[in-house]
């Protein structure tokens, strides 16, 4: 009984790990499901319970775990594992772009666009992004719209490959796993389907700093 209640007892880490993954479901069930007030407290009560326990599982299975006591050198286990890492994270969100292809584009991705067509490019958003990101991909794909949104989703997976890659050799299997797995199961993961330079800066930031 009292490890249970040592289990479940609240702390100020669960407390606010819990509500952000409240404000993640609230937010897709408002957008997706439906907006009725009811219904949302319905669904939001329950929710909130069962991820405060999932919360308190995390917490106490991650106390357990201990880091490398040194880097691992690059080798061919981190290798595969950039490698089985990019190929999970490109699957999910082939399912994404299954479900909502070919992609959206909002008033940014247009004018980028419209940069590549004629072949003018400015640095009122970045220029590299809109060569790497629509240039290339268009003139490859024979002007295909959705060849940009493919492009973003496998820069965004070669980069989840390299963040599992780094933790894995310097904290552990375990520690790279919880990561990933945190930010391909976040129902806000659907963004990547939106055309925006913001989705590629960021990883291209976490490369030259990691690097």
């Amino acid at each position: 009984m009292n490890k249970k209640k040592s289990f479940l007892s609240p702390e100020l880490n669960k407390i606010l790990f819990t509500v952000y993954l409240c404000i993640a479901v609230f937010a897709y069930f408002f957008v997706y499901v439906t907006d009725d007030g009811f219904r949302l407290l319905l669904i939001m009560i329950p929710a909130a319970v069962v991820l405060y326990v999932l919360c308190c599982i995390l917490f106490h299975a991650v106390r357990k775990l201990k880091p490398r006591a040194s880097v691992l050198p690059a080798g061919r286990s981190s290798r595969v594992v950039f490698a089985v890492t990019s190929a999970i994270a490109f699957a999910i969100m082939m399912v994404w772009f299954a479900a909502f292809f070919p992609g959206s584009f909002g008033i940014d991705a247009t004018d980028q666009f419209a940069q590549v067509v004629d072949k003018a490019y400015t640095n009122v958003h970045p220029a590299w992004h809109t060569i790497v990101f629509y240039c290339i991909p268009l003139k490859v794909f024979r002007w295909r719209k959705w060849s940009i949104v493919l492009l973003q989703m496998l820069y965004f997976a070669l980069t989840m490959g390299y963040l599992s890659e780094v933790l894995y050799r310097y904290a552990g299997i375990a520690y790279s796993v919880i990561a990933c797995a945190f930010i391909l199961l976040n129902p806000w993961i659907g963004f990547m389907m939106c055309s925006w330079k913001a989705v590629c800066q960021r990883p291209s930031f976490r490369w030259a700093a990691a690097s």
